[in-house]
């Protein structure tokens, strides 16, 4: 045939470089068409349900801080898992689904403060405010469970010792920046979380022991981070100061290990905002899943390779992730190659794909 080759009974470009056993898959899935043209039908007839909903349309991109929070958690795969088993099942995802696919911005703005009292006002728009709702505020307990810890906060007489009280308090997120912890536009995330599990001075306090009854004396308050049964943990770097988020640099933060609390984090995922908190543009970058490296989740966009911004300025909510001290690397790219060879249909290998068969398809065909 003029201008290309026939592999397997599909008609292909020369220029398109579909290798024999690829071509076979093609065949396999009913795809006629050749090129770009055949990727793309591919990635369409391929997409998992679940995937399409989280990818949700964003008609007037006035919703990306709602994709960007659920794209965010979405790399996780037991929250991927818990939120497919739900799927059908609760209200959320519909109630979710509908309002991102109305046609009007506005009117989806209006649903989502009905949903959301208290927490979006009149032209307000948080990322870490709809991720709250639409998984962490609502009854999941497994799912909350991924997220939750407990902090013990301890009460005690400086002069006498004596433990007064001791509360133990579940928790889903750490704020760790205030207006005082900034210095020269510079955050320091190791100090932030080193001084958690300090102990606070309480000037003024009167201890009810025999030994100190009557006095003014202080107290000091230790708190505890317990994560042992904590899977992911958020952390949102934001200061309290209004109705803006002030851009710092943050310092000591790395994104592969971090040792806290006891144990080994890294970053699975991260947001970035970009602009006014009511005008700006937010942005989900999760980590490659089967390669190294971030891809960049905009809603506008498909998705991309994309290398973080070492200073992190304008990243303000991050998803650890709990890991081995001795984690595997995980999988190069010919490997998954290989692996894909090895399968008789490519529907066989989506199921061990992550959400970036979009990325993936396209570095292969």
């Amino acid at each position: 045939m003029a201008g290309g080759r026939v592999i397997s009974g599909i008609k292909v470009p020369l220029h398109c470089g579909i290798r024999r056993s690829n071509a076979m898959k093609l065949r396999l899935v009913k795809i006629q068409r050749t090129n770009s043209k055949c990727a793309a039908e591919l990635i369409r007839t391929s997409a998992k349900p679940a995937f399409q909903f989280l990818r949700l349309e964003n008609r007037r991109q006035s919703l990306c801080f709602g994709n960007a929070s659920l794209q965010m958690i979405w790399v996780a795969e037991p929250v991927r898992k818990l939120i497919q088993a739900y799927r059908g099942k609760d209200e959320i995802l519909q109630e979710v689904s509908s309002i991102f696919n109305s046609a009007s911005g506005k009117a989806c703005l209006a649903a989502l403060r009905k949903l959301l009292p208290g927490h979006l006002h009149k032209g307000h728009q948080d990322a870490m405010e709809f991720l709250q709702y639409a998984i962490l505020d609502r009854p999941y307990p497994e799912l909350k469970a991924l997220f939750q810890y407990s902090v013990h906060t301890t009460t005690r007489c400086s002069k006498c010792t004596r433990k007064h009280s001791t509360v133990v308090k579940d928790s889903i997120l750490i704020c760790g920046i205030t207006e005082e912890s900034v210095k020269n536009g510079k955050w320091n995330f190791r100090a932030a979380i080193n001084d958690l599990d300090q102990e606070i001075k309480v000037e003024h306090w009167n201890c009810n022991h025999k030994k100190c009854r009557g006095r003014d004396i202080e107290c000091r308050k230790i708190e505890k981070y317990d994560m042992t049964n904590t899977k992911y943990f958020l952390v949102q770097l934001k200061l309290l100061n209004g109705a803006t988020k002030k851009k710092v640099r943050i310092e000591d933060l790395h994104l592969d290990d971090m040792e806290m609390f006891g144990f080994h984090w890294r970053v699975l995922s991260t947001i970035e905002h970009v602009g006014s908190r009511n005008s700006g543009h937010y942005t989900a970058f999760v980590r490659h899943p089967s390669e190294p490296g971030w891809l960049r989740l905009d809603d506008a966009k498909a998705p991309e390779r994309w290398r973080l911004d070492p200073e992190l300025k304008n990243h303000y909510l991050f998803l650890f992730e709990k890991i081995e001290a001795s984690r595997i690397v995980v999988r190069n790219c010919e490997e998954d190659r290989k692996m894909l060879d090895s399968f008789s249909t490519v529907e066989v290998f989506i199921d061990n794909l992550y959400f970036d068969h979009l990325v993936f398809y396209k570095s292969i065909i």
